[in-house]
């Protein structure tokens, strides 16, 4: 027997049901449909059609309780089977995905404490899905621009409280008034009005107010099956006499036995049963057996007793991928490419059928970005309407697809990690997203109104670049300074072009300014316009210059001839590359040939190294004081830095600078460290072991030791507050989020934060426009 899923076998039995119903009518066999045994034999095939008889007739019927004993013994044996096997009403649901609806569970890694962001109001296009994204397959929906997930109920009493009321009213007037609403009345009574239609043209008022009741419990009782249906109640206050086909978790193989937050078999029970925590949640009685739960569960944990002979195939597919489809391409120093291998749409669509949306990637970035979301539908290849979800939380997402350190964060937390390896979420953001770029997508602003408000952004790097895109959905016209000739800040300029395409920034740019974003290049603050001036003309600033000054080594003869900063360096590589010409602070550092030493352990050393590789270095050499576990560097840096020909040196303390006569530097002398106590930041410190000196020969030393923040004379002329270390300080309440020691004056990103990820800065440059908003409507 081919593999179905629980879906196809409940919609079988349903369907059977109702043509068992149709041919009794159609040959008056008796079979099947309530109107061949007549509305006085009700109480011999309906349990609460026979309660319901009994009080209105306010007599014992004998019928009824022979009905009802055989009930429960069905019910013994297979529980609240009755509303999904038989009832019509999910089939009906399953037919408007609308009506799927499910809430998303709280992952319970969420810091309780945390602070929400509120929810960004981006107008609707002409390409975004007006509804939420639902995906029953798999039990996923989302809200694309809600932040908050809806909490699931502990129990739930209502039916129980219907049911009694119905009995009541039955008793009371003499008739059985659930017939008339119940779904399985209302479908028949609606055969039977189109039949008499057809068949004899009697045409009757029922043939509108049966199929216009079962439309108002479809599409206006959305939580009727939970919270109204009476005879659901009398099924579950049955069902509680059944244990024995209810289903069973396979505790060594549930991802919840390796320490992963799976959650998703509670995510796709529609009763809220959760069946790790029963006691917390409503009771296993109100299982159905529909299955979801068992179809939804990656590893095959969860079982019924008809599951083996039903032979029922889960939903989530999760694909093996092979070396084929591998997105990182083997180099070596001799032959280096320019970018990693391009992955293929094969590719990006099975890493989207793998994930099993669990949502534990949401809570991980920075931005709460809506990965589940939006990997289901690229699942129905829903290109657009998954491009249109990215942007509702992510300014920048092919460039976040990129840049960011996945492994450590949506990656990190992947619930497959442990497994067959993690879905490739940044491989899938940034294909997906230059895909739609490229067929022409942009966001629709044609009914956003203006608000007749501008605010001057200081710095198009990504946190002043995310803050223009927010407000310019809002209907505030964003201008956007920067000293430099093209946007992205340390994404043009830091960045190596190996790892982030420019031709990217520039698509980027063209369409921030097809939004409506106006900019002015080339145009520093404090010397081409005053920041006095900004605050005249406009109605808040935001400042998102960054940290551009390099932290020494503390090290004699750093100035030496062939001695370098990162940063300069970084900068002065991509001038050349982009075709602008060096400037005195960004001198162009020839490396070709010569032996190269990078002084610093985190990604921006990785730059360094891999970069000064690809200008055919004769040898590159990491010099770090700590050991390679203690890298704060990404782990896929440094296996591409090593699979690329890269030396490493660890627990060596740079101590001293060699030069020769002409005071060129020809070495770095080092001493072997140890690790010590835990320092401020709660990592083990160095400690220098007495012994000799070794030195390692070096014609180039590049020093990556991080950034701090420049001192900027306009903000001390305004007086904007900073703290000891030059950066500004801003408040962190929902209410002002990002706003400084001014009122009309926001600020975000690594100038405040010191040096962070790109995908924090977006996230503060969102957070200060939402506040700049929020104040501007007040």
């Amino acid at each position: 027997m081919k593999s179905r899923n629980p879906s196809f076998w409940r919609a079988f039995t349903i369907s059977l049901f109702i043509l068992i119903g149709i041919i009794g009518l159609a040959f008056k066999t008796g079979t099947g449909t309530i109107s061949a045994f007549g509305y006085r034999m009700i109480d011999a095939i309906c349990p609460l059609g026979g309660l319901e008889a009994m009080l209105a007739s306010h007599s014992f019927l004998p019928r009824v309780v022979i009905a009802l004993t055989v009930l429960v013994i069905i019910v013994i044996f297979l529980g609240r089977f009755f509303c999904a096997w038989v009832c019509p009403m999910p089939l009906f649901r399953s037919w408007f995905p609308r009506l799927q609806q499910k809430h998303q569970i709280v992952a319970s890694t969420r810091p309780t404490t945390e602070v929400v962001e509120p929810a960004l109001h981006y107008p609707m296009t002409q390409n975004q899905p007006t509804h939420p994204v639902a995906d029953k397959t798999s039990g996923a929906q989302s809200l694309p621009h809600a932040e908050t997930p809806k909490t699931k109920s502990i129990s739930n009493n209502t039916s129980y409280f219907v049911l009694g009321g119905t009995l009541l009213s039955t008793a009371i007037f003499g008739f059985p008034v659930f017939c008339l609403i119940c779904p399985i009345g209302l479908t028949f009574g609606s055969i039977i009005v189109i039949w008499r239609l057809i068949g004899y043209n009697e045409p009757t008022w029922s043939l509108i107010a049966f199929p216009l009741a079962l439309i108002i419990e479809l599409f206006l009782l959305r939580h009727w099956c939970k919270n109204i249906c009476p005879l659901g109640a009398l099924m579950s206050l049955l069902s509680k006499l059944n244990h024995f086909w209810r289903p069973t978790v396979d505790q060594q193989a549930c991802l919840r036995s390796k320490g992963l937050d799976c959650q998703l078999c509670t995510q796709a029970c529609y009763e809220d049963i959760d069946l790790h925590h029963p006691e917390q949640s409503a009771p296993r009685a109100r299982c159905t057996k529909c299955s979801e739960c068992s179809a939804a569960c990656p590893v095959h944990a969860i079982s019924f007793p008809f599951s083996r002979w039903l032979k029922i195939s889960p939903k989530t597919i999760i694909p093996t991928i092979t070396s084929e489809t591998s997105t990182i391409e083997s180099v070596t120093p001799k032959a280096l490419p320019l970018s990693p291998k391009q992955p293929t749409q094969n590719y990006v669509f099975n890493q989207a059928l793998r994930c099993i949306q669990c949502g534990l990637c949401k809570q991980a970035c920075p931005l709460h970005n809506e990965i589940p979301a939006w990997m289901a539908l690229l699942r129905g290849n829903h290109l657009i309407d998954a491009v249109e979800v990215m942007h509702s939380t992510n300014s920048l997402p092919e460039i976040c697809g990129l840049v960011c350190p996945q492994e450590r964060l949506c990656e990190g937390a992947c619930s497959l990690g442990k497994l067959d390896g993690p879905v490739k979420v940044g491989t899938v953001e940034h294909f997906v997203t230059t895909a739609a770029i490229a067929q022409g997508w942009k966001p629709d602003l044609s009914r956003v109104k203006p608000k007749n408000k501008r605010v001057a952004v200081i710095g198009a790097g990504p946190a002043g670049l995310a803050c223009a895109d927010v407000l310019i959905r809002n209907g505030i016209q964003p201008v956007v300074f920067d000293r430099y000739p093209v946007i992205g800040g340390m994404l043009s300029f830091g960045i190596p072009s190996y790892k982030l395409d420019k031709l990217i920034l520039q698509q980027r740019q063209q369409l921030f300014s097809e939004m409506g974003i106006e900019f002015h290049l080339n145009t520093e603050v404090g010397k081409d316009i005053s920041f006095n001036e900004l605050l005249k003309t406009y109605d808040a600033v935001f400042v998102g210059t960054g940290t551009y000054r390099s932290k020494t080594a503390g090290l004699e003869h750093e100035d030496a001839s062939g001695v370098i900063q990162a940063l300069p360096y970084l900068m002065a590589v991509n001038r050349h590359t982009m075709g602008f010409s060096e400037t005195e602070q960004q001198p162009y550092l020839n490396v070709m040939g010569k032996h190269v030493v990078v002084i610093g352990g985190g990604d921006t050393a990785m730059d360094c190294v891999r970069t000064a590789l690809r200008k055919n270095a004769a040898s590159v050499t990491c010099l770090y004081r700590r050991d390679e576990a203690s890298m704060p560097a990404s782990v896929k840096e440094v296996a591409l830095a090593k699979q690329e020909g890269a030396q490493f040196r660890f627990n060596v303390q740079p101590v001293e600078l060699q030069l020769d006569n002409s005071l060129q530097v020809t070495g770095v002398i080092v001493q072997s460290t140890k690790l010590g106590a835990l320092d401020a930041c709660g990592r083990k410190a160095p400690v220098v072991i007495a012994g000799p000196k070794r030195v390692i020969a070096a014609e180039r030393v590049i020093l990556a030791l991080g950034f701090e923040a420049q001192h900027m004379p306009w903000l001390d002329e305004i007086g904007v507050e900073l703290d000891n270390n030059g950066y500004i300080v801003t408040q962190q309440s929902t209410e002002n989020a990002l706003q400084t020691s001014l009122v009309k004056v926001y600020a975000g990103g690594d100038i405040v934060h010191g040096s962070d990820l790109v995908v924090t800065a977006i996230a503060d440059g969102r957070r200060a426009a939402m506040s700049m908003i929020t104040a501007m409507e007040q």
